[in-house]
């Protein structure tokens, strides 16, 4: 009886590590529409590093060769993610982004009846103020 708690203890705790590296990326790819998730990166981050040294953990523990092979196996997919996760939400440096009040390059639109609108054109009548919208609207 023992044996088969400590069994089913160890698969929790596997189920578990596995998938807490799992939740780091799947919390990002879901949130990435959410400013406080996808402005807070490091929340999946520890998720996804939690659960590799959870694994790790584990397999250090256990004298199972399963518990070595998928523990080690887990806690490589957690760095990787890490990683993964790091060179994605990197900010690209700010070399070549104009400034405020530097002057905009030419270019043509259509408006909102599907005219050609000139940037050029509208500044020689009007001041011009260019928006970007980021992200969902």
């Amino acid at each position: 009886m023992r044996s088969r708690l400590t069994f089913a203890k160890s698969y929790a705790i596997l189920v578990l590590s596995i998938a807490l590296v799992a939740a780091g990326p799947a919390l990002l790819l879901l949130g990435i529409g959410v400013p406080a998730i996808r402005n807070n990166y490091w929340m999946s981050i520890a998720l996804t590093g939690s659960g590799g040294a959870l694994a790790i953990a584990h397999a250090l523990a256990r004298r199972a060769w399963i518990a070595w092979i998928l523990g080690s196996a887990a806690g490589a997919a957690a760095a990787g993610l890490i990683i993964i996760l790091l060179l994605a939400i990197r900010v690209p440096s700010g070399a070549g982004v104009p400034r405020a009040g530097d002057h905009a390059r030419d270019f043509t639109l259509t408006d909102a009846h599907g005219a050609p609108a000139r940037l050029s054109d509208i500044y020689k009548s009007d001041p011009v103020l260019l928006v970007f919208f980021r992200g969902t609207w």
